[in-house]
C-alpha cells in the first residue's frame, strides 16, 4: 500500500508542470502596477489586488514579461464584481520592474472568456484559483 502511494506520487510529481521560480513583488513594485492599472477603474482606491510573485525567468512577449494578477473592483452602481484574472506586461531592469502595460483591447485580453486569461497566466507559470 505504502509503496503504490509513492509511486503514485512520482507519477504525479513527474507530470505536473516545472513553473519557473519567482520572488516577492516589492511594495514599490505593487504600488507601480496598481497605480497604472487603477487609471481603468471608475473608483481606483477601492480596487482590492491579489498579486503573484515576479517570475525570474523571462517569459516574454514583445521584449516585456508576462505579469498576472487578481483584481477586485467596483462597478457603476458600487458594488464589487469579484476577482478577475489581469495579463498584462512589465518592463524589467536589473530584475525590478520598471513600467506596466495593460492592453485592453490586444489579443492579451480575454474580457468575454476570463478563464481563457486565467489558462494563458498559468501557462506563463502563475498559479491562479
Amino acid at each position: 500500500m505504502i509503496k503504490t502511494a509513492i509511486a503514485m506520487s512520482a507519477v504525479v510529481l513527474s507530470v505536473a508542470p516545472c513553473y519557473a521560480q519567482s520572488r516577492p513583488i516589492s511594495g514599490v513594485e505593487k504600488t507601480l502596477i496598481t497605480t497604472t492599472y487603477g487609471n481603468q477603474l471608475k473608483d481606483a482606491g477601492s480596487a482590492q489586488y491579489r498579486m503573484q510573485p515576479i517570475p525570474l525567468a523571462d517569459n516574454q512577449k514583445d521584449g516585456k514579461t508576462v505579469y498576472c494578477f487578481e483584481v477586485n473592483a467596483k462597478n457603476s452602481y458600487g458594488g464589487y464584481t469579484g476577482y478577475k484574472v489581469v495579463i498584462g506586461r512589465v518592463s524589467r531592469v536589473s530584475g525590478k520592474v520598471t513600467s506596466y502595460t495593460y492592453d485592453g483591447n490586444s489579443s492579451d485580453d480575454a474580457r468575454s472568456f476570463p478563464g481563457a486569461t486565467a489558462d494563458m497566466c498559468r501557462v506563463f507559470g502563475y498559479s491562479l484559483p
